[in-house]
Parts: structure tokens; sequence; C-alpha cells
């Protein structure tokens, strides 16, 4: 079974796919791949320096991941450039982590993928949990975790990512995070009761 996670920035995803893996989840990281992808030397790095030009690099050759969200974040254009460079690769490796992981027997798998498309994510997973918050708590997250990220850019990134309409009408289950971590603890591991049919699950990972 693969369980695919989303939701908007700061909304607690990530938080929600580190308890799927503490009770037994294998994951696959898209924001993890697309950075990978990114590094220094990869066809990737090369079709990003092409489209975006050497002012996105420090003085290593390194991508300045911070500049170049800049420069994406704020034309809806370049955004979908940079998006039809990783979507597809991000894709493909994602496929192959989880061939992977099914041919070793691991076959609980939660698939973490911010920007959810019918091709690439839908497509692959048997199962959408989104996580929502409101935006206030979005925000608070966000500044505590970059807190040298303006709320200004915060909210650009926000705006190009789905709306909560959206990112409700795929999923098949819905966790609000809207009071404390161990609320959220509870809330997911009630849905990942429901999704296994039992009321015991496995905790195959400390």
């Amino acid at each position: 079974m693969i369980v695919g996670i989303t939701g908007g920035i700061g909304s607690g995803k990530s938080t929600v796919t580190k308890i799927f893996h503490k009770f037994g989840y294998s994951i696959v990281d898209a924001d993890k791949i697309a950075r990978n992808m990114l590094e220094y030397g990869t066809e990737t790095y090369h079709e990003a320096v092409n489209c975006f030009g050497q002012g996105i690099l420090y003085e290593d050759g390194r991508i300045n991941r911070s500049k170049l969200a800049e420069i994406v974040f704020n034309d809806s254009e370049k955004l979908a450039k940079l998006n039809r460079i990783t979507h597809k690769a991000v894709r493909e490796i994602a496929l192959k982590e989880i061939e992977d992981l099914k041919e070793k027997g691991l076959h609980r798998i939660a698939y973490d993928c911010p920007l959810p498309v019918e091709k690439g994510f839908l497509d692959i997973v048997d199962i959408v949990v989104t996580v929502w918050a409101p935006l206030n708590k979005r925000l608070d997250l966000i500044k505590a975790r970059n807190p040298n990220m303006s709320e200004e850019r915060i909210r650009s990134v926000m705006k190009n990512q789905m709306s909560d309409d959206e990112y409700f009408r795929i999923a098949d289950y819905i966790i609000e995070n809207t009071e404390t971590l161990e609320d959220l603890s509870r809330k997911t591991e009630a849905i990942i009761k429901k999704i296994e049919g039992s009321e015991e699950i496995f905790r195959e990972n400390p």
C-alpha cells in the first residue's frame, strides 16, 4: 500500500510523514529527491542553469537555492519552467525508490509530496492524506523553521501551491493540524488505523 501525504507549506505534512515512519512506513520524499536533483553536475542542475542563467550560482558553482526560489516564486512562468524541469525527473526517481522498497519486501510506503499532480502522484498512490492547518499556524511554523524568510516570501510560496479546496478534493483522509503535536500524533495514528483496517498498527521503526 502506498499512502500519499500532501499539504501546503507549513501544514505539518512532514511531521505527519515522520509519524507514519514511526509506525513502520518506509518514506519516499519528493522534496528530498528534488533537492538532490539540483546538486552540482546532475542533468537537472545543467538544465536549471541553462534556463535561469549563471546568476543562480554561488562562486563555487553550486546552485544558490534561495536565489533560485526568489526568482521562480515571483514569476509564475519561471516557476512553471522549473516545474517542467523537475517534476518528470522526481516522478521517475520516486517510482524507482518505490520499486526498490517493494523488492526488499517493504510494501507499506508513504510518499511525501507537497505538490501533487495527476501524473506523478495520484497515479502512484493508493490513498491520499491531506494535512491542513489554519493560515496563522502555518505562518508561525514556517517563521520558526526559517527565521530569515519574510512573510511576503512565505505568502508568495503559498500562492503558487494548490488551494485548500484543491488539496481537499483529492483527499481520502484529511488531518487538521490545529492544536498540539500530541493532538496531531493522535489524529495521525487514528488515520493509520483506519487505513490498515485494524485497531492494531505495526511499530517497525524506533
